[in-house]
């Protein structure tokens, strides 16, 4: 059985308060690189799939919708109300003894790459929820898969999709419901398989045979057998689609982030995006420029990429957009190339462009949330970096929002003014935060000059960690502003 070992994430997003307690923007940072990082912004104009005809299931008529099972617990086992939102209905299947699955029909078998035109990209994609592994007193992770099976040269064979997604039952760390995406293409002589794929058994296969199979296909079989060793596992399925992508490059949501410095914001935004090459062939470079009245990006030319791109595959890039004045939105021409003209690609990124803090008495470059094991829900720990912004040495003070308390609340310092020490970043930590309600933890940070005396107030709000086996529910009111992951604070830096 496969496991994967578990690497939570945190998330997290500051927003500075002026002087006089209006609120302000809600931004993050990030300090990967030491720089910070405004808010995620996914693009306004990305649009789902479309299904392949007969190849697209929701069970939102409340019937199985043509698909069958493999021993089930048929008595224990049905449509129910509920699924990944915005779904009204999902299949729930319960094990039963023997190797248990949920069966594609008809429609999603034969030829899985009919019609597929060269330079697409074809997906089977679905969500899943293991709503019980079957054991007790356990909740390990599972990786989603499913199985195909057909004939190559005249003989049985199957192909297996191994996820990435780790899965669990609710008590576990990753329950809930999850987004699974498998490719489904014909390769050429000499090419790997397709990521996450093994036939039969084997990471790697004889080009013809492969396509055989992919052009030869009987059955597609999704697992409610998640543990050999039980017969009372309960998963749920919902949303079959197989749809093509004809683009020659797709992006993945861009984390778009304001540039800081000690005077505020530069103006300038970091754009951090995935791509995914489509073009049939190896990308070796990434060109970047802004159209027409769109301002300036850096660089302009990303050599070298760490390896060829091969078709298929994603990579991330970084560039910094400077856009005109007052631009609510920002556009990135981006393109593909390889060496001997074997790809070539351009495609226009557009994202909304966040609003930056301006000039701020106190400034936060780095921090970090963690995890405090066997706490009650909302109890974490937390420390950040600190910029003095004022012209004296400060003390600082903490002030929750009720009903959550922190531990200590103040921090003496004196942290140094950062006109006597630009380098300086004061570190403010470890504080212990108990009795957080939501998903995100806000304070009021207070800095106080004893000579001369002079006073600083802004509000700090934080995405709580997700420490717990439910997640914490969103703010009200829900604050809509998605946050760009979290970073290690270095403590080294602070005095």
């Amino acid at each position: 059985m496969n496991r994967s070992r578990i690497r939570s994430s945190v998330r997290l997003s500051v927003a500075l308060w002026c002087a006089s307690f209006a609120l302000g923007v809600l931004h993050s940072y990030s300090g990967i690189t030491g720089i910070p990082k405004l808010l995620t912004v996914p693009s306004a104009h990305a649009q789902g799939p479309t299904c392949l005809v007969g190849m697209g299931t929701t069970f939102e008529s409340d019937t199985a919708e043509g698909w069958t099972t493999t021993n089930v617990n048929g008595s224990l086992s049905s449509i129910q109300p509920g699924g990944p939102p915005p779904s009204h209905f999902f299949y729930q299947l319960r094990d039963a003894s023997g190797p248990s699955t949920l069966d594609a029909p008809a429609s999603y078998l034969g030829d899985l790459t009919a019609g597929l035109n060269q330079g697409c990209d074809r997906w089977l994609c679905y969500d899943v929820n293991l709503l019980d592994d079957g054991q007790d007193g356990i909740s390990p992770d599972f990786l989603a898969n499913f199985t195909v099976y057909g004939t190559s040269g005249g003989q049985q064979v199957s192909a297996q999709f191994v996820s990435t997604v780790s899965i669990s039952e609710p008590t576990g760390m990753h329950g809930g419901w999850h987004h699974v995406c498998a490719p489904i293409k014909l390769i050429g002589l000499n090419d790997p398989l397709p990521t996450g794929w093994k036939y039969n058994g084997a990471t790697s296969a004889w080009w013809g045979a492969w396509n055989d199979l992919m052009n030869h296909v009987d059955a597609i079989k999704f697992p409610v057998d998640w543990n050999n060793d039980a017969t009372q596992e309960v998963v749920g399925y919902d949303n079959f689609c197989v749809s093509d992508n004809c683009d020659c490059v797709t992006f993945g949501p861009p984390d778009v982030s304001c540039q800081y410095g000690p005077a505020g914001s530069s103006g300038c935004y970091t754009v951090s995006v995935s791509i995914t090459n489509h073009t049939g062939a190896p990308v070796t470079h990434v060109l970047a420029s802004a159209p027409a009245g769109a301002g300036t990006v850096t660089p302009n030319v990303i050599i070298p990429l760490p390896a060829p791109l091969n078709p298929g595959l994603t990579t991330g890039i970084t560039v910094v957009l400077c856009p005109p004045a007052g631009a609510t939105s920002g556009l990135i021409n981006i393109g593909l190339v390889g060496i001997g003209g074997g790809s070539c690609c351009r495609k226009q990124l557009s994202f909304d462009l966040p609003k930056c803090e301006p000039a701020a008495c106190l400034w936060v470059p780095k921090y970090t949330v963690t995890c405090v094991p066997g706490a009650p829900p909302g109890t974490f720990d937390l420390s950040f970096g600190l910029k003095n912004m004022m012209s004296c040495g400060a003390g600082l003070y903490l002030v929750p929002q009720s009903p959550a308390s922190v531990s200590p609340a103040y921090f003496a310092g004196p942290y140094p003014p950062n006109a006597s020490d630009p380098n300086f970043v004061g570190f403010v930590g470890t504080i212990h935060v108990t009795g957080a309600t939501s998903s995100l933890f806000c304070m009021d940070v207070f800095e106080q000059c004893i000579d001369p005396v002079s006073c600083c107030g802004r509000r700090l709000c934080f995405a709580v960690p997700n420490c717990w086996p439910n997640p914490m529910p969103p703010p009200t009111p829900n604050n809509t502003l998605q946050t760009a992951p979290g970073a290690p604070l270095d403590a080294a830096k602070g005095r």
